[in-house]
């Protein structure tokens, strides 16, 4: 073989080593291929497989609130799950409206690997505005289509009373998803306030707070309606919140007597926008005359929350407050008799429980008062005198007093006949101011006759105190002929000793007694000096007297009657602030006292026409101040055997 063909040969051998290798590398390909193809068919299927998280509803329903009034808004946050999520649908029941544009838009997504499969999930939330429309408990719904499957979310409940709560009048601001929670404290503008200057006029026509009096020049005592109002407004974007999530205190009310408040809520267009209005309505009263004072609502530390262009959550502090209002009070004109305190305007029914009735036997005279004002200021008559029954002192036994503006008060008098005959029971007048007119005006129960039946000598076998405890405490002292004479002089039970045994008593007793008298006193000069309140008790008469003394030569005869009248009850009764009391909390520390009516009636009467004679600023005849001096003289008298 020559090297022509040795040459061939070789290059031969080269060719064939080149194509087995392009063959082994095809099929290497070749395998891949089909490897990865299995891969991609596998992958394919497993992706049909349902996974964990689809066996759940996608769809969740969050209720912010869950109990809210009617007329109340709420949030109604929906939060899906999937692929492909198509836009939610809301299905609620006729007691609540919900608006179908969502004022919140958010997404966010995730990665999830299960069984050597990795997806990417989105969840989208939407926020809708919701409003309580009728009382119950309302169900809602959502439906979405999530990756070509129709879905519906459980439902989800509210319940609605009929009043809304205090702890929802002011609506709740859009909940911020969790995966922004920091970006609102990041992104919170540091100077408070919007960057636009719309957005400015926006958030301050959010909240207007207004207050308003029915009247702003009235009487001592006139009833009037004193409203607080906040108007929010309604709006998809924004809300307004308090930091503590109630309504803000009312302004303290020291110059007035106030009733109960009471809550309304409604909507109102104004400037082409929706509020909602809380409205807060007092009735009050002023206590004294001159210039008074109602401080401003106040709405501090509130603040706006909204989203920015981006979507981010803001906030927006803001402080609302109404205005101050003053109101004139005048003084009452001077009162006639038969004045018992009542201001407003009222009516009067009267009823005897019977118009026959054996000797003996109680019945009962109510008077039912009715109409507008302080329930407080409706007071007892003085009770009738009749020199033929014994007649109990008045009592309240029901009435209304919850509502100034529709008062009722029942007054009661036991009548327990003692002589047998036809009677009259005359008309008792009650007078009342009615400041609408500026007049006294006379009420008048009617008269009735009654027929006593019996002889006069039952008299003596029967309990005439009536039927109620306060009558029952108070029976006649009728005593007959034979019953046993009251012993009231000392009687000697056993012999006296002997002279001796006397003194040997009178050395062995009568000396400790002594030192144990005087350890005694020095025990109780100790305690008085400990006990400054017991010192003004046992010392409230004797000062009360010098304070007398010393005010009608320095000062006047009727301020000297006020001052020493209501230091005496207060010292007597351990009152901290004497120089502050008026007349309605001598009033009410009386009663506390179990005092009777009739002594509290005359005290505060005296008291009243002396601060009236202040208030006018007017002077008195040398007679009228005599009369002042004698009342003072005989009224702390009688006040000394009840409070010592």
């Amino acid at each position: 073989m020559n090297a022509k063909e040795l040459c061939c040969l070789k290059n031969g051998g080269d060719m064939k080593y080149k194509i087995g290798q392009k063959k082994q590398k095809k099929e290497f390909w070749i395998k891949v291929e089909t490897i990865f193809l299995f891969w991609v068919v596998f992958f394919l299927l497993i992706g049909h497989i349902p996974c964990a998280y689809s066996q759940d509803s996608p769809i969740q329903v969050q209720i912010n609130p869950t109990e809210v009034g009617i007329g109340d808004s709420f949030d109604v946050i929906v939060s899906i799950q999937g692929t492909n999520i198509g836009e939610p649908v809301i299905t609620s029941e006729d007691g609540v409206k919900i608006n179908p544009q969502s004022f919140y838009n958010g997404m966010s997504t995730q990665m999830e690997i299960g069984f050597g499969q990795s997806r990417i999930i989105t969840t989208k939330e939407r926020h809708y505005r919701g409003y309580a429309q009728q009382e119950g408990e309302w169900k809602i719904f959502v439906q979405a289509d999530i990756d070509g499957k129709k879905y519906v979310s459980p439902e989800a409940k509210i319940k609605v009373s009929k009043n809304p709560s205090p702890q929802q009048a002011i609506p709740p601001g859009p909940s911020i998803p969790q995966r922004q929670s920091g970006i609102l404290q990041g992104r919170r503008r540091q100077s408070g306030s919007p960057g636009t200057k719309t957005d400015q006029t926006q958030f301050d026509q959010a909240l207007i707070v207004e207050s308003e009096l029915s009247k702003r020049i009235a009487f001592q005592g006139e009833m009037l309606t004193l409203i607080f109002r906040a108007k929010i407004l309604e709006s998809p974007d924004i809300s307004i919140q308090t930091t503590t999530g109630n309504l803000p205190d009312l302004p303290a009310l020291d110059d007035f007597y106030m009733g109960k408040v009471q809550q309304n809520t409604r909507r109102e267009d104004q400037s082409g926008k929706t509020y909602r209005v809380v409205e807060l309505s007092v009735p009050i009263c002023p206590k004294s005359v001159g210039t008074l004072t109602v401080s401003p609502w106040e709405w501090n530390n509130c603040y706006i929350r909204y989203y920015n262009n981006w979507g981010w959550p803001e906030t927006y502090s803001i402080n609302k407050s109404s205005e101050a209002l003053n109101l004139e009070v005048r003084a009452l004109p001077d009162a006639p008799n038969n004045f018992y305190g009542a201001i407003g305007k009222y009516t009067l029914t009267s009823n005897l429980s019977q118009t026959e009735v054996n000797i003996g036997t109680p019945i009962y005279l109510t008077m039912t008062i009715r109409g507008s004002g302080n329930p407080d200021f409706i007071r007892a008559p003085s009770k009738p005198v009749l020199d033929w029954a014994y007649v109990s002192d008045a009592e309240i036994i029901s009435g209304n007093t919850d509502t100034w503006d529709n008062v009722e008060k029942t007054i009661r008098f036991s009548i327990t006949p003692l002589k047998p005959g036809d009677y009259e029971i005359p008309t008792i007048e009650y007078n009342y101011f009615n400041p609408q007119i500026g007049q006294y005006n006379t009420l008048r129960t009617n008269s009735f006759k009654l027929k006593v039946i019996g002889e006069a000598s039952e008299v003596n076998n029967v309990i005439t105190a009536g039927g109620t405890p306060r009558m029952e405490t108070r029976s006649i002292d009728l005593s007959s002929g034979d019953l046993l004479p009251l012993i009231t002089e000392g009687v000697q039970l056993k012999p006296q000793g002997s002279y001796y045994k006397g003194i040997i008593i009178a050395i062995f007793v009568f000396s400790p007694l002594i030192s144990m008298i005087s350890i005694g006193l020095g025990f109780r000069k100790e305690y008085l000096r400990k006990n400054p309140i017991y010192l003004r008790k046992i010392s409230a008469y004797t000062n009360a007297i010098e304070k007398f003394n010393e005010l009608k030569t320095g000062s006047s005869i009727p301020a000297a009657v006020e001052q020493s009248l209501k230091q005496y009850i207060g010292d007597a009764t351990g009152a901290l602030n004497v120089s502050g009391l008026t007349s309605d909390d001598i009033e009410n520390i009386m009663r506390s006292q179990g005092i009777d009516n009739e002594l509290i009636y005359k005290t505060v009467k005296l008291i009243k026409t002396c601060e009236r004679i202040r208030y006018s600023g007017s002077s008195i005849s040398m007679e009228e101040n005599k009369g002042l001096e004698e009342g003072f003289n005989l009224l702390i008298e009688e006040l000394k055997k009840v409070l010592g």
